[in-house]
């Protein structure tokens, strides 16, 4: 990926020849890329609109927010299928297309309230076990979801989301939530929601983590 700013503070030679090295790296070769694909990508890139796409052969360049993103044609349509997978406890879903898991585990009261909260952490969520199901799912965002996670005054699309944290377009295609059936328990970055957080007094915690698979 290329962040669209830094093409922009570039001057125009020096950010031709960064387009070239992508596009090269990318296909493996440079055969049928003329000036004409490269300065079609540099426009997309300074444009005021935050998306678009600009096919040059053999690489499929995507515009989405901040990010330029150099693939392979088709690897966006094959990247969308979704899923939904069963998520044990104690256990670990590996998030299809994805290089990382979702892990659970459970945690009892010899860890405090205090030290497992004492720090934010965007990839680790805690949940009050005693009020889910424990018929936990792991499935891949749809248009329309929305939940409240905490310190959100209310429930909020998670489109709305990434568009505040300026996800781009192909992160969001794998992206997970955990439901216990059609509640959203937890969301990938955005953490608990609120109904479902573990808070002091809890006795039993869900501890939800993502890791990166080696």
């Amino acid at each position: 990926m290329v962040p669209t700013e830094t093409l922009c503070r570039l001057p125009l030679a020096v950010a031709r020849r960064l387009v070239r090295h992508a596009l090269e790296r990318t296909k493996g070769d440079l055969r049928s890329v003329d000036f004409g694909h490269i300065a079609a990508i540099l426009k997309m890139a300074t444009a005021s609109v935050g998306h678009g796409r600009v096919q040059a052969p053999g690489v499929d360049v995507e515009r989405s927010l901040d990010w330029l993103r150099f693939a392979f044609p088709g690897d966006s349509r094959r990247a969308g299928t979704g899923y939904r997978l069963a998520a044990p406890v104690p256990g670990i879903v590996q998030v299809p297309g994805a290089d990382f898991a979702i892990t659970m585990e459970l945690v009892e009261n010899s860890e405090t309230f205090e030290q497992v909260n004492s720090v934010y952490n965007g990839d680790t969520g805690y949940l009050n076990w005693h009020i889910l199901s424990g018929r936990l799912e792991v499935r891949n965002w749809r248009p329309g979801d929305q939940y409240q996670p905490q310190g959100s005054p209310g429930e909020e699309k998670i489109k709305t989301l990434f568009q505040k944290a300026r996800i781009p377009r192909w992160e969001r295609r794998h992206w997970p939530v955990v439901t216990d059936g059609s509640a959203i328990v937890w969301a990938r970055q955005f953490g608990p929601a609120i109904a479902f957080a573990a808070a002091p007094g809890c006795e039993t915690m869900l501890r939800i983590r993502e890791a990166v698979l080696r």
